[in-house]
């Protein structure tokens, strides 16, 4: 069987899911924008009530405008719907090695004994939750204009303050994360996550291989590849730090990222084809 075949069958398996967190996703931000907006209004109306005040304009003159944006750098519905689809990645990155491994009968015997090479299913499983990851960060990307659309047709232009679209993902940390408007920072964060879920699948098949002294190996290979990761790190935190330009570090930390990777991939497809058992 092909690596797309197999990566066609771990998509259809993570559809539902996928369009589970979608529906999740989509209604508590725009439930997020529309209680946010209707929270602005009803503040205002109570001050200009208790004030006396008759306009939204004398509203904005005495007390300012509202924003969209103000709800960015606070815990609220959004932040939520990124945690509930993070924590479902990160837990599926875990449960695919897993899955198939229960039971009396273990559908992974059958995905190990098919015409295929180890390594199309290794890909697979490692392609598979990280295409439903950028299906995810699409969405994200999608709703931000949506949730601003909303708060407008709510919030009157007389006390409200438009704020740009990449100023809303600079104002909230998780966002400047997964949406950052910087081509180095998405490759630093994005090539250390992906760095981190390989080494985390190498953990997995040690342990998958050698059961508990797998385990014991596996958080040893893992906090080793954790230490090499951070040199550069360690080195701007040091005396050395002087010897090397911001841009040769980072550079540095990307070709120790790629060796780390390199070596994980080519351990686990090792572990899977020589050591693997059910």
């Amino acid at each position: 069987m092909t690596y797309w075949k197999l990566l066609n069958f771990e998509l259809r398996r993570l559809a539902l899911p996928l369009g589970i967190l979608a529906v999740i996703t989509t209604a508590l931000q725009v439930y997020n924008a529309y209680s946010q907006a209707n929270k602005s209004i009803d503040y205002a109306h109570r001050i200009m009530k208790k004030e006396h005040l008759s306009t939204m304009e004398q509203y904005a003159n005495e007390h300012g405008y509202f924003s969209y944006s103000k709800s960015f750098d606070e815990l609220n519905w959004l932040i939520l719907s990124i945690f509930i689809c993070a924590a479902f990645i990160g837990f599926y990155f875990v449960f695919i090695w897993y899955r198939d491994s229960v039971g009396r009968h273990p559908f992974m015997t059958r995905l190990l004994m098919l015409p295929a090479s180890r390594r199309n299913l290794y890909w697979a499983k490692l392609t598979a939750p990280l295409l439903v990851m950028i299906a995810l960060l699409a969405l994200q990307q999608l709703l931000l204009p949506v949730g601003d659309s909303i708060y407008r047709s709510i919030v009157p232009s007389e006390v409200r303050e438009d704020v740009p679209l990449q100023m809303l993902i600079l104002i909230n940390p998780a966002l400047n994360i997964l949406l950052s408007p910087s081509i180095v920072d998405l490759l630093l964060y994005y090539g250390t996550g992906i760095t981190a879920v390989i080494v985390l699948y190498t953990g997995i098949l040690l342990e998958r291989s050698y059961r508990w002294y797998g385990i014991l190996v596996g958080l040893v290979y893992a906090a080793v590849a954790i230490f090499v990761v951070m040199i550069p790190l360690i080195i701007l935190q040091s005396d050395y730090r002087y010897t090397m330009m911001d841009s040769q570090l980072t550079v540095f930390y990307f070709i120790l990222l790629a060796a780390v990777s390199g070596i994980s991939v080519w351990y686990s497809q090792y572990l899977l084809a020589k050591k693997f058992t059910i």
